[in-house]
């Protein structure tokens, strides 16, 4: 009899374990928490942009998704430069460095953006811009044309990138200029 129970109740213990578990309900968002977040994006963006990165060798943590715990990439491409993935840190310094001790500034500028906001833990920053570039004399080239995506997810210590992918032109924006009536 003793047997039987055991047996009965390790059977119950099975199949209550072998239950799917319940998948958590998406938490809804309001339009005005979705707002909040893409303006916390867009400024994200924006301090990247503006970040001193000659003076500082603390960029990368401070901007980009560090560990998988949230994701997992396998062999990430963290940043696509044109048709170029760039797969870590040390990828991203050798293409980058070189540029910047040849110039002062890369003026970037955002014209149009839309921010994709998919939870409250993971957005895409999408948007046009114009970029133009400061050589080491003081000397500012003509606008190009560059598009840019990036996957930011949230975490303890903010907004950071999972994925960067910048697209540009070579060809300089033509400035449309008003033709004048005599």
């Amino acid at each position: 009899m003793c047997k039987r129970l055991f047996v009965l109740f390790c059977l119950v213990i099975l199949i209550v374990a072998c239950q799917p578990a319940e998948e958590a309900e998406p938490v809804e968002m309001t339009d005005a928490q979705r707002h909040e977040i893409a303006d916390t994006i867009k400024q994200a963006y924006q301090d990247y942009l503006d970040y001193d990165w000659k003076n500082n060798p603390d960029w990368y943590s401070k901007f980009f998704v560090e560990d998988n715990e949230v994701s997992w990439m396998g062999n990430p491409g963290i940043f696509v430069h044109g048709i170029r993935i760039l797969p870590n840190r040390s990828a991203m310094e050798a293409v980058f460095n070189p540029m910047l001790e040849n110039r002062t500034s890369t003026n970037m500028m955002v014209l149009k953006d839309f921010v994709s906001v998919i939870s409250d833990t993971v957005a895409v920053y999408t948007f046009e811009g114009k970029y133009s570039i400061t050589n080491l004399e003081g000397e500012t080239g003509p606008d190009y044309p560059y598009t840019t995506s990036v996957v930011y997810l949230k975490k303890d210590d903010g907004w950071k990138m999972l994925h960067y992918h910048q697209s540009w032109s070579n060809t300089p924006i033509k400035e449309e200029k008003e033709e004048t009536e005599n």
